[in-house]
């Protein structure tokens, strides 16, 4: 028998959630999640799955959100009105490209740099991210989950080679932190 554990959305909380029900499958059910065949994660389940793969436990994450934690990942830092205008202009570009069903111009990279989408910036947690998570894809098998804004269809970003994204850049995507995941979805779905 194979088995798959997928692993879904929800932040920090979320990620917490997991920890806690991975540290109940272990300790109470007896079955240890690093040993799935296939690990499915999307936005904080892409975390948690990933940390699985390089090497955390089921109890690494348990003792891990136990720990007191600093919140500043998600803390908006004082912006100048025309830092708030530009990522309000970006933040619109990118509602629109997710709720509109037609065909769009893509918006060239020095104009998305300009016009940042987004309420609050991301810096600290992609540090953070970056910090636990490394570049090179796991041996064993881990899917990511992502959504390309440009069509709204779900990618699933696998293996470098399939992607052309670094396990970074594929967690990032999947959390919606790196703006370019879908330039990796080709092949990868």
């Amino acid at each position: 028998m194979r088995i798959g554990l997928v692993l879904g959305a929800g932040g920090v909380v979320g990620m917490s959630y997991h920890a806690g029900v991975l540290h109940a499958l272990e300790e109470v059910g007896g079955y240890d999640p690093t040993s799935a065949d296939l690990i499915v994660g999307t936005s904080a389940g892409s975390v948690v799955g990933t940390l699985l793969r390089t090497g955390w436990t089921a109890r690494d994450l348990w003792e891990r959100v136990l720990e007191p934690q600093e919140q500043t990942a998600f803390v908006a830092r004082p912006e100048s009105p025309a830092r708030r205008a530009r990522r309000l202009v970006g933040s619109t570009y990118i509602v629109t490209r997710s709720m509109v069903k037609v065909p769009l111009p893509r918006m060239p990279d020095f104009v998305a740099r300009r016009f940042p989408a987004g309420v609050f910036t991301n810096t600290d947690l992609r540090a953070q991210l970056c910090e636990v998570v490394p570049e090179e894809w796991p041996d064993d098998a881990l899917w990511l989950v992502a959504v390309d804004v440009n069509t709204g269809q779900r990618v699933v970003l696998r293996r470098r080679g399939t992607t052309g994204a670094t396990l970074q850049q594929a967690v990032l995507s999947s959390c919606a932190i790196e703006r370019n995941s879908t330039s990796y979805a080709d092949g990868g779905r």
